[in-house]
Order: C-alpha cells, then structure tokens, then sequence
C-alpha cells in the first residue's frame, strides 16, 4: 500500500516532466512568428539586412531557420 506522500512525491514527478512544454511552445511560437515576415516582406527585410551588415541573400535562409527551429522547439525535436 502506498502512503500520502509517495503518491504526492510521484504525482510531482509526473508534473515536472511537464513543466517545461509552455516555455517550448512560447519560445517556438516566438521564433515562427519572427521568421514569417522574412517570407512576407522578404524585399523590405533584404533592405534591412543591407542596413545592418548582412547580405540580403540570407533572408529566405535565416527565415527558414527561425520557423523550422521554431517547429523543433515547440515540438521537442
């Protein structure tokens, strides 16, 4: 027979293992939304690439990058 607190410690247990899906799922989400708008407004983030010092040719990399990352993350790849 089981006591109180082992049915309480295992219950824990089982939450931690949840605990962090929220924080992947927010951060994936982040990092979606943040890559869509390299496809979107790709001529306009090109422009700002050159403004900073990066070559406008990594628009469609970087963005494919953040929302295929963003996809691991949120998914636990």
């Amino acid at each position: 027979m089981t006591s109180a607190k082992e049915l309480q410690y295992s219950l824990s247990q089982r939450l931690l293992q949840f605990a962090p899906l929220p924080i992947r799922i927010l951060a994936g989400l982040a990092f979606i939304a943040h890559g869509l708008p390299k496809f979107t407004n790709a001529a306009q983030t090109a422009g700002f690439f050159g403004n900073i010092g990066l070559p406008a040719e990594l628009v469609i990399p970087i963005g494919l990058l953040e929302v295929i990352g963003g996809i691991f993350i949120g998914r636990d790849l």
